[in-house]
Formats: C-alpha cells, structure tokens, sequence
C-alpha cells in the first residue's frame, strides 16, 4: 500500500476542516436570525441533521434558479420538478403559519423582536396592521436572504 504524502493529507484535513466551518457557519447565521427576528430555534447544534426548513428552501432556491434559465417549454414539461418546488414553498408557509400561530396565541409583548413588531405595530396612515401572508413572506424573505448571503 503506497504511502499518502503528507501535503495531500494536509489538503484532504484543511478541505474537511473548510466544509465543517462553512456548514457551521450556516446554522450559526440561520439559528440567530430565526431567534433573533422571530424568537423561534431551528435547533441545528443539537443533531447532525439539517432542519428541513432549509432544505427545503436549499431545493427551491436552485430549482427557481434553473426555471429562471430554463426554456419556457422545458419549464412546462417539467411537472415533477414544478410538483416539488411547490411542496417545498407549502412547507415553509407552514412553518411560519406554525410561528405565528404560536406567537399570536401566546404574545410575548417583552420580546420586542421584528415578528412582535410585524404582529403588533399599526400602520399610523391607515390604521391596518401587517395581514399574516405579508408576515410569513417576510419571515421568508429575511431567512432567504442570510441564507443566500452565505
């Protein structure tokens, strides 16, 4: 059995070393604004196991970004991805219905973080408050973006 040269262990250990850095980077940035802006833990420190929340929306990211370059037709033909894509987007809806429904049941008027403000604060030229669609589709579009920004 031929020996490893050092060098090429040294890469093998320095590329494992990267990827645990770069996913532990991931749930650090994902975790704290969940909990920061919704109070809510994805809890990804405690399992080797990547919450579906984000992989779900892993799957949809690429998927939209293969639609976007994708030949209309193609687009058409393809049901099962369209299929897939679409379940992906009912699951993050329902955990942030999930969210929300917890929040709106048991208000945390201390919290003070951006789902209490969404929830609470009245528009003061009209009067209405935020509906919930408008709520998750800024839940979503707050844990896109750090995800997309990493």
């Amino acid at each position: 059995m031929p020996l490893t040269p050092p060098i090429n262990l040294l890469y093998v250990n320095s590329f494992q070393l990267l990827v645990h850095e770069a996913n532990f980077q991931y749930r650090l940035a994902f975790d704290t604004i969940a909990l920061c802006t919704f109070g809510y833990r994805f809890n990804e420190f405690y399992t080797e196991e990547v919450h579906p929340f984000r992989t779900e929306m892993a799957e949809f990211l690429i998927e939209s970004g293969k639609r976007a370059n994708r030949l209309w037709l193609e687009n058409q033909l393809r049901m099962w991805s369209d299929h897939h894509r679409k379940e992906n987007v009912e699951a993050m809806w329902s955990l942030c219905d999930k969210i929300v429904a917890a929040r709106k049941a048991n208000p945390q008027r201390d919290s003070h973080d951006l789902l209490d403000t969404m929830l609470n604060v009245v528009d003061p030229e009209t009067g209405e408050k935020l509906s919930d669609e408008n709520i998750k589709s800024n839940m979503i579009t707050f844990l896109v973006r750090e995800f997309s920004s990493n």
